[in-house]
């Protein structure tokens, strides 16, 4: 493997465009009721809640985004090592982000039920759902639950020794068959359905990493077709179009196709590098704290405004969250946590001895 390739900062860019699809979908379609809705219309802006509503696949490109990256951060770590990074860069924020939306939650107000300490204690392990049957703090969180099985498969082939190419493609493969499957008998699941998209960034990282062999484009286009298909039946009970669904799903694998071979957007790769920063604590906050927010507002066209106002102000807040508190948030949660396992080797030798 050519360990010596440049970062691709495009995908920091199309990190960012999958973040902003995703928010302007919770702000703009999925919170909406009937009744903003009919105002919508009412003012001739029904175009809005149509684009809008297809903004769900940013997750799905997220995925993608996920199986390149993960592979890329896996190369030459131990699986200590890439169980470490793996845990700095999800939880540290999570907690930060789940502790500042459950205080918005509380003084302003869910749109739903309060939430709970307990339950706002158990979402910091992301284990809320398998373990104490809780639900998410904020509705994102089941993406990370899906990402963090993905790092356990990766984990788990590094620490055995059989993250190989055919192993972990073939892996990727089954994982997009069966969900395909699972669909095609009218079922769902997050994290069943969610592996064709993986699949999809592991094949990129190849292209990207040993070139285009027919062997490496086959793998391609089969995840491209498994991926058409999947996010048709996933979505086949809402009112979408199946054409702009699988046009959506195409031109995502023709970027990322442009990206591996290349191509680099028209900015700078400190501005990408900026937005990619950007990307983790606007997902994470943005759900649940702007709900709370737009509840109070009634009227179609203020409603607009209060959205893009809000997404600015979302985007400030990560900002000053990515780049001022998390490099200290994260050297300290290392720091402890290089102390714990320190103790616990020496608590070891000491009993053995």
């Amino acid at each position: 493997m050519n360990c010596n390739k440049e970062r691709i900062y495009g995908i920091d860019g199309l990190r960012f465009i999958a973040a902003i699809f995703v928010v302007f979908f919770h702000y703009t379609y999925y919170s909406l009721d009937k009744e903003m809705v009919l105002h919508f219309y009412d003012n001739g802006m029904s175009f809005i809640t149509n684009i809008s509503k297809y903004g769900f696949i940013g997750v799905e490109l997220f995925f993608m985004i996920s199986g390149f990256v993960i592979l890329y951060s896996a190369k030459g770590k131990t699986w200590q090592r890439f169980a470490h990074s793996r845990f700095l860069r999800i939880y540290p924020m999570l907690w930060l982000a789940a502790s500042i939306t459950f205080i918005c939650l509380v003084f302003l107000g869910a749109t739903n039920k309060e939430p709970s300490f307990w339950q706002y204690l158990t979402n910091l392990t992301l284990m809320h759902r398998f373990i104490f049957n809780q639900p998410h703090l904020d509705g994102v969180y089941w993406t990370l639950t899906v990402e963090l099985r993905f790092y356990l498969i990766i984990g788990v082939l590094i620490a055995f020794n059989l993250l190989t190419e055919r192993n972990i493609k073939l892996i990727m493969f089954l994982w997009a068959v069966t969900g395909l499957i699972y669909l095609s008998l009218g079922k769902n699941g997050n994290f069943i359905t969610s592996g064709t998209y993986f699949a999809a960034g592991v094949g990129f990282y190849y292209i990207w990493s040993r070139g285009k062999t027919i062997y490496n484009i086959g793998y391609m286009l089969l995840t491209f077709v498994i991926s058409s298909i999947s996010v048709v039946l996933s979505h086949a009970s809402e009112n979408l179009s199946n054409s702009v669904l699988v046009i959506l799903i195409f031109s995502f694998f023709c970027i990322f196709y442009l990206l591996v071979n290349g191509w680099a957007p028209p900015m700078s790769k400190k501005i990408m590098t900026w937005l990619g920063g950007l990307t983790y604590p606007l997902y994470l906050l943005h759900q649940e704290i702007g709900y709370s927010l737009l509840q109070y507002v009634s009227n179609s066209t203020e409603y607009i405004y209060y959205t893009l106002f809000l997404v600015l102000l979302m985007s400030f807040f990560s900002w000053v969250i990515y780049y001022l508190i998390e490099p200290r948030l994260n050297g300290y949660v290392d720091f402890n946590l290089g102390r714990l396992v320190r103790k616990f080797r020496a608590s070891n030798l000491t009993i053995k001895y």
